[in-house]
């Protein structure tokens, strides 16, 4: 006689894993230089946009629209001050910063 058949449940399918989402990029923004007017008080800087010197203060630099890093070094010595800025439509487009 032959062997009794026991049923064996089919093995579950795992769940498909989701693909990971492309990184979301975020648009640059385009268009043509915006003048940025950068001024102090208290005394004049030495300033730099992205790692460029551009000047002293009071100045006025065209700047792509987006985001920089404005980096300021007082005259009379002391640390080095940091911004960021936004340039753009909708912002000031000025940056004042007290020594």
């Amino acid at each position: 006689e032959p062997a009794p058949v026991r049923a064996v449940a089919a093995p579950r399918p795992q769940p498909a894993r989701p693909e990971p989402a492309p990184p979301v990029e975020r648009p640059v923004p385009s268009g043509p230089p915006i003048p940025v007017a950068i001024a102090t008080s208290g005394g004049w800087a030495q300033v730099s946009v992205d790692g460029v010197g551009v000047g002293n203060t009071p100045l006025r630099v065209p700047l792509a629209p987006g985001r920089h890093t404005v980096v300021l070094v007082p005259g009379s010595g002391g640390a080095p001050i940091r911004r960021t800025i936004e340039v753009g439509p909708g912002h000031s487009n000025r940056l004042h910063v007290a020594l």
